[in-house]
């Protein structure tokens, strides 16, 4: 009895996370599109300044439009992007982003 409580409780824990890893979102203007990744604008908040995100993409990214799924990204490219990602800690110490899922909405004239 001692051994089933001990496993089901050890079964039960709540796995924590690594350091320098996690999910977040990045939000901002689509700039670029290639084969292997997609680059987004967004607001640093701890600077108020504009920075630019590479984040990854693979054939598992999903990309759409509300409800609508998106093949081709090119007439998103100015527009809106929200992509959630996973990210880690690189080799070198910056940040890499691998989009599971991009939010799009084609870019609105200027008048």
């Amino acid at each position: 009895m001692p051994l089933l409580l001990a496993t089901l409780l050890a079964l039960g824990a709540p796995a924590e996370a690594h350091p320098g890893h996690g999910s977040t979102v990045v939000i901002g203007t689509l700039l670029s599109v290639t084969p292997d990744a997609i680059t987004i604008e967004t607001r640093d908040v701890a600077t108020a300044t504009m920075k630019t995100v590479r984040v990854l993409v693979t054939e598992d990214t999903r990309y759409r439009e509300g409800k609508t799924p998106v093949t081709d990204v090119t007439p998103y490219l100015g527009g809106r992007a929200i992509a959630g990602v996973d990210f880690e800690e690189g080799p070198a110490g910056g940040t890499i982003y691998r989009a599971l899922d991009v939010r799009l909405s084609k870019p609105t004239p200027k008048q």
